[in-house]
Formats: structure tokens, sequence, C-alpha cells
């Protein structure tokens, strides 16, 4: 985690077996923090897996980004979705680092 904005990391297969361990980590996410969401180490994920992670986005009050690699199931899963077309969706790391706002001065969120 950085001190201006939070990284959540997962790795493997996303799915309903794994339900109270992503959930846990999306409630307690710090609504007021920027979120970066790195799926690019992900095998699959399933529906239960994206709506929890839209619903966290949802209740996030500061900019939210997902991370996702450029090829592979993933990607496909976000085209077919229609999720690769929103804006907070990345495949390159410094896009998703620069939407969440940040002050380049302090690295902070940047005032509105």
């Amino acid at each position: 985690m950085s001190a201006n904005y939070h990284v959540v990391r997962f790795e493997g297969v996303l799915d309903i077996s794994r339900y109270p361990e992503f959930r846990k980590i999306f409630e307690e996410l710090p609504l007021a923090t920027p979120v970066l969401v790195d799926l690019t180490a992900i095998e699959a994920a399933d529906s239960i897996f994206l709506s929890e992670m839209m619903l966290a986005r949802r209740r996030q009050t500061a900019p939210f980004a997902i991370l996702i690699a450029p090829l592979g199931r993933i990607a496909r899963v976000f085209g077919i979705t229609g999720l690769d077309r929103r804006e907070y969706v990345f495949s390159d790391l410094t896009e998703a680092v620069a939407s969440l706002n940040l002050d380049p001065e302090t690295k902070d969120p940047a005032p509105d």
C-alpha cells in the first residue's frame, strides 16, 4: 500500500470459492483514499467477483482504477462485458496511477 493510494493485488482464480476473501478486502477499502485494483496476475474471474468489485467502486468516494493485462482471459472478459470501455479500466500502470488524480507535488490526491 502506498501512503498516497491503496493498492489491492489479486492472483489466481477469483470465483465464488474465494468470495469471503475478496468481499472482505473490498468492504475494508478506505473510502476516501484512491484505490488501484491490480488484476494483472489473475487467471480468471467470475461474475460474483466482478459484481463485488463494481459495488466497491460505487461505494468509493475517491478515485478508483482497475489495472488489467492487455491480453488474455481477463481482457476478453472485460471486452465481452463492456468493462474495458470504462474510463477507470487500464492496461497501463502509468495511466492507471495518473487517473487517481494525485497531486504531482505531494503525490496526494489533488484537490477538486
